[in-house]
């Protein structure tokens, strides 16, 4: 009876998920990667720390339902990465937290280096 039911619990256990099998990164995600290698060379901490952040928000999205083929949708995640970055640093100022505020003006500034120049 034990047999059985570890049978049954295994074949249960089992469960496929389907991702996008794209592999060409988009031209905008393979130079924010060479930035990063760059910044981790020179030991920019601030710099290297903001783009791994923002990598891993891509790899999120590429989990997700729309993965992220194309530059415009780099632009759109990175649009909206500073979105958030500028909210927080309303809550920020509202909280009297200076500090923090200022490290995100920092990530907010190098991120917005990736962006094309009419957006």
């Amino acid at each position: 009876m034990q047999s059985l039911l570890r049978t049954r619990l295994y074949s249960i256990s089992f469960k496929y998920r389907s991702f996008a099998t794209n592999n060409v990164m988009p031209a905008l995600q393979s130079e924010i990667r060479k930035k990063l290698m760059e910044s981790m060379r020179n030991k920019d901490k601030k710099q290297s720390s903001t783009i791994k952040l923002f990598l891993s928000e891509i790899e999120i999205a590429n989990k997700s339902n729309r993965p992220v083929t194309n530059d415009s949708e780099v632009i759109r995640l990175l649009k909206k990465s500073i979105k958030k970055k500028k909210q927080a640093i309303e809550q920020f100022l509202s909280a009297n937290r200076t500090d923090l505020s200022d490290k995100e003006k920092v990530e907010i500034e190098i991120l917005q280096k990736f962006l094309p120049r009419d957006s």
